[in-house]
């Protein structure tokens, strides 16, 4: 969903309905499951509802994607994506400096979107009924377990400090060096208020999937590569 809010979506999803031949959809909500109690502090996720209220209202098929929080962010220069891959909350992994939001001793899952996409794919193609959410897991770690795996693979230690709640709650965190970089098209105040968020949702399980129904049981022949294998093969030595 983009910076228009979740307007485009459900135009999307009306358009869909009207269609003679379009019967399922799946909303670019792509992430962490929009809790109503989260969209109370979060616009993110309010907007985000507000489509999934939508696609109630119609009679499409459509399930919503939870994969966590995208891999592509910090697992290195040699793996393609579309992301800035050097622009994630709380770690500057070109830098080895780290701001961890609240305590980072909280779990989220991580997935990466090439292996998101895999999934989507065999999604499309089951004839099975869909599911309202679908569920997709990398890997089930907390941030300071993934900083400690970076510096592991990379072979750096890590400078880190954490941005504590209350911080977060007035919309600040500590700038990083790759923040810097990027406010020349994302500006400060933007930047630091959307990281804000995510940090809060990082310190309150936002990015949590439920393990107990995935697609990675139900296409057991798609692989969903573990942050380890990321790291390995974004920053590991000799490739």
């Amino acid at each position: 969903m983009n910076e228009e809010g979740p307007e485009t979506e459900t135009n999307l999803s009306d358009a869909a309905e009207k269609s003679r031949v379009t019967r399922r959809f799946v909303p670019a909500i792509w992430g962490c499951k929009c809790q109503p109690e989260v969209a109370k502090w979060s616009p993110f996720i309010a907007d985000r509802i507000k489509v999934l209220e939508a696609l109630e209202s119609t009679s499409l098929e459509w399930t919503a994607v939870h994969n966590g929080y995208f891999a592509d962010y910090f697992v290195g220069p040699r793996i393609p994506t579309e992301f800035d891959r050097n622009l994630f909350p709380g770690i500057d992994t070109q830098n080895n400096i780290a701001a961890i939001p609240g305590s980072g001793d909280v779990h989220a899952v991580f997935t990466h979107t090439a292996d998101v996409a895999k999934f989507a794919v065999a999604l499309l193609g089951s004839e099975d009924k869909w599911e309202k959410e679908s569920n997709i897991v990398g890997q089930r770690i907390t941030l300071n377990e993934l900083v400690k795996k970076l510096e592991h693979v990379k072979g750096e230690k890590f400078s880190v400090s954490y941005d504590p709640v209350d911080k977060l709650e007035k919309g600040e965190i500590t700038e990083l060096p790759c923040h810097k970089e990027a406010y020349g098209y994302f500006p400060k105040e933007a930047l630091q208020g959307m990281f804000s968020s995510f940090g809060l949702m990082f310190e309150r399980g936002v990015f949590e999937v439920d393990m107990g129904r995935t697609l990675n049981k139900k296409f057991p022949e798609v692989h969903a590569r573990s942050v380890d294998e990321l790291i390995a093969e974004g920053w590991g030595a000799g490739k």
